[in-house]
């Protein structure tokens, strides 16, 4: 499916929630995105029931589309982060490659959407500041 097809379905299948387009990426076996039902958030996944089986989270079978693809809400884990890293390698951390660098800060995780666009087509490399996976709880549990 092409983004804004997918962008559509889950519009019409999850009405409850807010979709953020920039959100939408794609693989092989999935489409991911990142939507929100109030002020939670959440990882949606729509797969087969062998991708969709390696995170948390619940599938909502009100959802099933394409016979053999799933709609799945996933929670914001640590553990559900490790497995998203093997989809996408590039969310890794990584050794700085540029001359340049900046060091950006967002505690609550609320701007650092916007920290990237900012440093899209920059000679600059982004250090974007992370909380400890203690902390990071913390917050989720909110």
């Amino acid at each position: 499916m092409e983004k804004e097809e997918i962008i559509k379905r889950i519009d019409t299948s999850l009405n409850d929630y807010i979709i953020y387009p920039d959100s939408v990426k794609k693989t092989s076996d999935a489409d991911f995105l990142i939507g929100k039902s109030g002020s939670k958030k959440y990882l949606f996944i729509i797969g087969d029931k062998k991708t969709c089986s390696q995170f948390k989270g619940i599938i909502l079978s009100n959802y099933i589309i394409e016979g053999s693809k799933y709609i799945k809400r996933v929670y914001l884990t640590y553990d559900n982060m490790l497995k998203l890293r093997i989809f996408f390698p590039y969310i890794n951390p990584i050794k700085c490659n540029k001359k340049s660098s900046f060091g950006t800060g967002d505690r609550l995780g609320l701007v650092t959407a916007a920290h990237i666009r900012a440093f899209e087509k920059k000679d600059i490399f982004p250090v974007l500041a992370q909380q400890s996976v203690r902390e990071l709880n913390k917050i989720l549990e909110f």
